[in-house]
């Protein structure tokens, strides 16, 4: 458990789906890596990511049984842990994160070792995740956590031009 004052961390829900969508979009707020998530910052776009971690093995299949949120009084949900199975034996955390009035209190790795705990008594032999390289707080959180850098992966979109009706 975290100091700090943080709340219960719970099993994640799956009606806490649209406060998660908001609750990314608030901390991915300004960030330059929101973009492959949301590439304009609009709800809309953070609903669908947030679909689609859910619903279906983009990111890997859901494990519910490692899925978890946190709430905190006066915030409500104050952070998601999402963690998926990308492989036998391998859970992926597709997304942590933390709503930013709650950031700075402990929620992050009261969540993580929520996370790692239960991959631990699911008998997982890895975990794996991706951050930015901008985002030195949950880096930190990371690399305290015993996570090392692994490759890197470049982020990149392209506009797809409109297609033409074809003339019949």
């Amino acid at each position: 458990g975290g100091a700090g004052g943080v709340g219960r961390v719970r099993a994640f829900d799956p009606e806490d789906a649209p406060g998660t969508v908001r609750l990314l979009m608030d901390a991915y707020r300004g960030a330059a890596s929101a973009e492959c998530f949301a590439p304009r910052g609009r709800i809309e776009e953070w609903a669908w990511y947030t679909r689609q971690l859910l619903r279906t093995p983009a990111c890997g299949v859901l494990l519910p049984a490692v899925c978890f949120a946190a709430d905190l009084p006066g915030i409500g949900l104050a952070g998601v842990a999402l963690t998926t199975t990308i492989a036998p034996g391998v859970a992926h955390l597709a997304q942590l994160a933390v709503a930013p009035a709650a950031q700075g209190r402990g929620v992050g790795r009261q969540l993580l070792d929520a996370v790692l705990d239960q991959l631990q008594v699911l008998g997982y032999e890895r975990v794996t995740l991706m951050v930015s390289e901008d985002n030195a707080p949950a880096r930190s959180l990371y690399a305290a956590a015993g996570f090392t850098a692994g490759p890197r992966f470049l982020f990149a979109s392209r506009a797809m031009p409109a297609r033409l009706a074809r003339a019949s």
